[in-house]
């Protein structure tokens, strides 16, 4: 009996003796390990189930527990993912309604400083109203003044 052997090492595809630090069987080329899909963690060929995840490492396997599960456990899972799903949309909302807040006050000083600049030109209207009546009152009166001498 070879250390291999009695170690446990086996081929699981042809039986060989295979070094504990391979990743292949030198005698057929099979893989030591699979990598699972959920995690990437190194399972044995033969594991049904991730040693660190528990994700079941056979497709089929995985699809007929999906179709065989019962309703109301499948339904106990939701629940258990919904706060998670609640939680990342209130976050998501929340960002957005700052983000429209922000663009909202930003609107309001833009229509803040238009409003004070309609205010300046309608003053700088009424001072040049207010100069050209005076001036056309103050040729009026030379006029007047010019006239009657």
């Amino acid at each position: 009996m070879t250390e291999a052997q009695a170690a446990g090492d086996l081929c699981v595809r042809c039986g060989a003796a295979v070094d504990p630090d391979a990743d292949v069987c030198p005698s057929c080329g099979a893989g030591r390990y699979r990598t699972c899909p959920a995690c990437g963690a190194r399972n044995a060929l033969d594991a049904p189930r991730c040693a660190a995840c528990g994700q079941q490492l056979e497709i089929l396997d995985a699809m007929l527990e999906r179709l065989t599960t019962p309703r109301a456990r499948w339904l106990h899972d939701v629940q258990r993912g919904a706060p998670a799903v609640k939680a990342e949309a209130d976050r998501a909302s929340q960002e957005r309604l700052a983000q429209l807040w922000a663009e909202e006050m930003e609107r309001r000083q833009e229509l803040q400083r238009a409003l004070l600049e309609r205010e300046r030109q309608q003053r700088l209207l009424t001072i040049v109203a207010v100069a050209a009546v005076a001036l056309a009152l103050i040729a009026l009166l030379v006029t007047l003044a010019l006239v009657l001498r």
